[in-house]
C-alpha cells in the first residue's frame, strides 16, 4: 500500500509544476509594455485566410509557432502570445449581446520581416470570436471558420 500511495504522490508532484502557468513576461510591443503569457485558449490555434478565401494568411500552431504573411511577401515565422495582466490572467473582453470574445494577439517576428517587421520585435493583433458566425478572426480580414 504504501508504494501506491507514494506513487500517486510522486504522479501529482511531477505533473503540477507541467499544468502551472507560466509567469509573464513584460515586452514592448508598438512602444506600449505589456504582460505576455503562453496560455492561449485552443480556439486560436489554425490556418486563417483572408476574407476567408486564401493568402495572405496567418497560421497559428499549439506550440506557440506560425507565421504572419503580409500583403504580397512571402510569410515571416512568428511565436506568438496572448496578453495578459501582471499576474498572468489573459485580458479578455467579452461580448454583451452573445457568446463572442476578443483577446489581445502578441506577436513576435522572426527573420525575413525587414522594415515594417523587424525580427524579434513585437506586435499586437485583435483576435475575436465571433459566435455568431463561428469564426475566429485577426486583423478583421483573416478568418478561421
Amino acid at each position: 500500500m504504501k508504494p501506491l500511495i507514494f506513487g500517486l504522490a510522486l504522479s501529482v508532484l511531477v505533473a503540477a509544476p507541467a499544468m502551472a502557468q507560466d509567469a509573464p513576461q513584460a515586452v514592448t510591443a508598438q512602444g506600449t509594455s505589456v504582460f505576455i503569457g503562453r496560455n492561449t485558449p485552443q480556439a486560436m490555434y489554425g490556418t486563417y485566410l483572408y476574407e476567408k478565401r486564401g493568402e495572405p494568411t496567418i497560421e497559428l500552431r499549439a506550440d506557440g509557432t506560425g507565421h504572419f504573411q503580409p500583403h504580397g511577401v512571402p510569410a515571416i515565422p512568428i511565436r506568438y502570445f496572448i496578453q495578459t495582466d501582471e499576474t498572468g490572467e489573459p485580458i479578455i473582453q467579452r461580448g454583451q449581446v452573445d457568446a463572442s470574445y476578443m483577446h489581445i494577439l502578441v506577436v513576435q517576428y522572426g527573420p525575413g520581416g525587414g522594415g515594417n517587421y523587424p525580427q524579434d520585435s513585437y506586435d499586437r493583433f485583435n483576435w475575436i470570436w465571433d459566435a455568431s458566425t463561428g469564426c475566429a478572426v485577426i486583423l478583421g480580414e483573416r478568418f478561421k471558420c
